[in-house]
């Protein structure tokens, strides 16, 4: 017999039957046999599930809560020794606000060594993301839009060049950053020059800013985007 104050509610297994019990014991309830063990769960309510195993009766409350997603771990890229190549993306984005996740999205699960974007359309204060340093970046003063940002992998090594007394809005937007590696370093130049920008005006600062960058060491190599 159960013991008084215990009701049991729901279906339940019988010795391979379902017996459906009610609130008191009626003339054609089945009772449980009294060799077996019976372990009570504590509020046990109609959300109660009953398991049979080697004679031992349980019940255990079941839950009800989703199980938060676990956040995908993001697989940056190798540190750069021996003969790992040094990544590098460019893209013209045309307003990175509100594309971030976007952008990252197309290199998941290993990202880039090197971001470069031209017309970011932002402000220094916006220019921020995980996983990379904003390594350099220009921003327009004096027209909208435009701009343009290089963003380095967090454990990368590099000095930010400061060429912004060279730009100019529309005609000449630029920004560089050089790393260093175990046998040379790399220069990283992101430019950009709008449609209506004044293009002798864009070559003449070219050419000054390439021989900024080809200072020594003359191991030096480039990539401008």
């Amino acid at each position: 017999m159960l013991e008084e104050g215990y009701k049991l509610k729901g279906n339940y297994v019988l010795n391979n039957k379902y017996e459906k019990s009610v609130n008191g014991a009626s003339d054609n309830t089945e009772y449980l046999d009294k060799t077996h063990s019976i372990t009570y769960a504590n509020d046990c309510s109609e959300n109660t599930l009953l398991s049979d195993s080697s004679n031992i009766l349980t019940y255990q409350k079941l839950s009800t809560e989703v199980p938060p997603k676990s956040k995908p771990k993001t697989k940056l890229p190798p540190q750069l020794k021996g003969s790992v190549p040094l990544t590098v993306y460019h893209q013209n984005i045309r307003g990175l606000r509100g594309k971030v996740n976007e952008l990252l999205s197309q290199f998941y699960p290993t990202f880039q060594h090197i971001l470069c974007l031209s017309e970011h359309h932002m402000k220094h204060l916006e220019l921020t993301t995980e996983n990379y340093k904003l390594g350099g970046s220009y921003c327009r003063t004096m027209y909208e839009m435009g701009g343009v940002c290089i963003y380095v992998q967090e454990s990368l090594n590099y000095v930010r060049l400061d060429l912004e007394k060279y730009c100019q809005d529309k005609n000449f937007e630029v920004c560089a950053i050089k790393i260093h590696l175990d046998t040379k370093s790399v220069c990283i130049i992101a430019i950009y020059r709008a449609p209506s920008g004044n293009f002798d005006l864009f070559l003449s600062k070219l050419d000054v800013v390439l021989g900024i960058c080809i200072l020594p060491p003359s191991n030096t190599s480039f990539v401008v985007t």
